[in-house]
């Protein structure tokens, strides 16, 4: 399923074009216009199918033997004038429709990184972001700097896609924003996962994915072609069952009911002026050598649609990684609060057993009078003992350390306060030698009593 959708790499979508001369669209006046590098003639299509030669081209500052023996590119219009930026190449041409002079206005050698690349004009500046050359794809994002005469470097934020690629991306004009579908990278080994949706802010100059696309959910378009038609801020996918819109401010993807199942083809010209889309369609010289042009009012296109739902999901507040690394930090929180509270019990412990003989602690006091109303000989347990300390609700190492630490500042005391050596005693268990018993010193359980009664 991935491989089909990865086709889309070869194929250029219908801004391309790939003629011996410079041809586009003249979007005031509905009309294609052409620049004949033959005869240097500048031509109109007056009528459909009915070209007339407007007048002659000044080529002298256009070397058109700097031109690849085959290109492609995209036209752009700047403040009345068209401007041909020559895929891979960095090449930028200027032609002046009142003064008919075309000019190259760039002084860069070829490159050829950025095939496909996503090109566009924002307030009178020409972008292009990403391509694919020399095997690897790339999301260099450049601008043309008319003073330099040079593409110059961006300077992006936030999340960027690796892989900027023209075949699934669009720039809203009113937005403001590009929108882009990462495709997988196609020299590497295929995997199924859901492709990322990039929106990138012109204003602020900050990428953000704004969540990812199933690949199932786009192979169940049943496509007709695998690339896909931007057209006044929306996304066309030609399918074999109707046309798929996409909205991608809102979000929102549609199924077109409507009965121009032929207006939205790759390889025919779209462009949009005010609420209108138009078709242009161009035989090829070997067919009819005719042209075809056609209307859609967008406000129409959306009526005859019927809503599908979310084109993508959205990101999750929090990824994976963001997850894994809140729930470390949460034990890491935890157990330094627990050692915090271990040294705090241990330095309490510390103050009130005192290891040099001096004033026996009334936890000690406590815990003797407990085992002293037993009874001479009785024996205790290490559980027994150990819940008489109050310690049974630690962990085993606690209370093992605590019990050990209880018993010695007991002993020291009395030995260095009374004489009384072992006064608490460790034996081996009557019932199982391998177990140890403790019981108050049988030989001076009395003087203890009455050490404690005072």
């Amino acid at each position: 399923m991935v491989k089909a959708f990865t086709l889309c790499i070869g194929l250029l979508i219908f801004q391309y074009s790939a003629f011996a001369d410079f041809e586009f669209m003249n979007s005031n006046l509905l009309r294609m216009e052409r620049i004949d590098f033959k005869s240097k003639k500048y031509w109109q299509e007056r009528q459909l199918n009915y070209w007339e030669v407007l007048g002659d081209i000044d080529f002298r500052f256009a070397n058109l033997k700097d031109l690849p023996p085959k290109y492609i590119y995209n036209t752009f219009e700047i403040k009345g004038h068209y401007f041909f930026v020559i895929a891979g190449t960095g090449q930028v041409y200027e032609f002046d429709p009142v003064g008919r002079v075309l000019s190259r206005v760039d002084q860069t050698y070829y490159r050829g990184y950025n095939f496909g690349a996503l090109q566009f004009s924002h307030h009178d500046t020409l972008f292009s972001f990403g391509g694919i050359g020399f095997w690897h794809y790339n999301n260099v994002q450049t601008f043309f700097d008319f003073q330099t005469k040079e593409w110059e470097m961006g300077k992006p934020k936030g999340e960027m896609p690796k892989r900027i690629y023209t075949s699934f991306s669009g720039y809203s004009k009113s937005a403001h924003k590009l929108f882009m579908l990462e495709i997988p990278d196609a020299f590497v080994a295929p995997i199924i996962q859901p492709l990322d949706f990039y929106e990138y802010d012109l204003k602020t100059n900050v990428w953000n994915k704004k969540g990812s696309v199933s690949v199932d959910f786009l192979n169940s378009f049943e496509r007709r072609y695998a690339e896909v038609i931007w057209a006044n801020d929306l996304f066309i996918i030609p399918s074999i069952n109707g046309e798929i819109i996409v909205d991608p401010i809102k979000n929102t993807s549609y199924k077109y009911l409507g009965s121009k199942t032929s207006f939205f083809i790759p390889g025919f010209k779209i462009f949009a002026k005010g609420n209108m889309i138009y078709s242009y369609k161009k035989d090829f010289p070997e067919k009819s050598n005719k042209n075809y042009l056609d209307s859609l009012d967008i406000r129409d296109l959306m009526k005859q649609s019927e809503e599908i739902g979310p084109f993508y999901r959205e990101k999750p507040w929090l990824t994976n990684e963001q997850y894994l690394y809140l729930l470390f930090s949460f034990i890491l929180m935890i157990s330094i609060l627990f050692n915090l509270k271990y040294l705090k019990n241990w330095r309490r412990l510390k103050s009130h057993w005192s290891t040099t003989g001096g004033v026996l602690s009334s936890e000690g006091l406590e815990f003797l009078e407990r085992c002293l109303s037993y009874g001479i000989n009785h024996s205790f347990s290490t559980n027994e003992i150990t819940k008489l300390m109050g310690y049974d609700n630690q962990a085993y190492d606690t209370q093992r350390q605590y019990r050990s630490k209880l018993i010695n500042h007991i002993n020291l005391h009395f030995k260095n306060n009374y004489n009384i050596s072992n006064v608490i005693v460790r034996v081996s268990s009557n019932s199982d030698k391998r177990f140890v018993e403790y019981i108050i010193s049988t030989v001076d359980f009395e003087k203890i009593r009455e050490i404690i009664s005072m």
